[in-house]
């Protein structure tokens, strides 16, 4: 099946679920979010998930919908600035320039995850960097990301080399040719990522990677509404232990296997974090 028809088809499969239980013809509010990248089964998607509960904990029945193009993140966030913009609602790890020109939903909704970081390595280099014992190791190497990630230049401001591309794609392909050393992905990202790059790339079993990194849902300033119930419906799903629980449902056996708490931890500093990042809340954090 060619990749259009494939995200065609998730996406509508996904705007039939969520309309199940509605009265026939009844209206509901739409929500745009950005059509990924990724091929994969829309309604299995974490983000997407905890979203529509929110929403429904805030009493918010939605019909969930993808933009009619795939989307990068910064244009995303580019669409939500705009007054007839082609989303509602994106998530991306904040940063303070980010807080300013879109309204944060301040509840990290991986836990702070984002910020945990193992290392894919191409396949013939496995265990390569066993030696890298500190920060110093790490700056002797090559990273990879992606141009417009926050992580880039979280990577580059603590002395790290980073080389970028603005595809997803060919990330895995530079690192497949040795273009690059390692390429630090997310530890709720890596388990899907493995899976579809297994013939050339591999998991570094020795590094764990960490900075303070929040990503939150990001709504247009003119959206006060919807940043309001997402956050309502955010916290009741924290106080009530529910986002942990669909975080753990999506995502909890693939932590598991990573044995994170086994690996040497490198700690980096996030100087793009804000000062109203809400660290001190423990209910919202994860640690190993």
């Amino acid at each position: 099946m060619r990749r259009r028809d494939c995200l065609s088809l998730c996406a509508a499969s996904l705007q039939s679920a969520t309309a199940a239980g509605a009265g026939a013809g009844a209206a509901r509010p739409r929500v745009r979010f950005p059509r990924p990248q990724r091929q994969f089964e829309l309604r299995r998607w974490y983000p997407l998930a905890l979203l529509e509960q929110a929403l429904q904990r805030s009493g918010w029945e939605v019909e969930l919908q993808p933009s009619e193009q795939v989307m990068v993140q910064s244009r995303a966030l580019r669409e939500l600035q705009e007054p007839d913009g082609a989303v509602d609602v994106a998530w991306s790890v904040t940063s303070a320039a980010r807080e300013q020109a879109l309204r944060p939903i301040r509840i990290p909704i991986y836990r702070g995850l984002f910020g945990w970081r193992v290392l894919l390595v191409p396949q013939s280099r496995r265990d390569a960097l066993r030696a890298v014992q500190d920060l110093e190791g790490l700056r002797a190497l090559t990273l990879l990301q992606g141009h417009d990630w926050p992580d880039t230049e979280i990577l580059r401001a603590n002395g790290l080399r980073v080389l970028t591309t603005a595809r997803y794609d060919q990330l895995f392909a530079m690192l497949a040719r040795g273009r690059a050393d390692a390429f630090p992905r997310g530890v709720t990202e890596v388990e899907y990522e493995l899976a579809r790059e297994s013939q050339t790339v591999a998991l570094e079993p020795h590094l764990l990677l960490h900075y303070p990194a929040a990503e939150y849902f990001f709504v247009s300033t003119q959206r006060p509404d919807l940043a309001e119930a997402l956050e309502q419906g955010l916290l009741r799903m924290v106080e009530q232990g529910d986002l942990d629980r669909l975080l753990q449902r999506h995502h909890g056996a693939a932590l598991k296997a990573l044995h994170l708490g086994e690996r040497r931890r490198i700690a980096l500093h996030n100087p793009l974090l804000p000062s109203a990042t809400p660290l001190a809340d423990e209910r919202l954090w994860w640690r190993p």
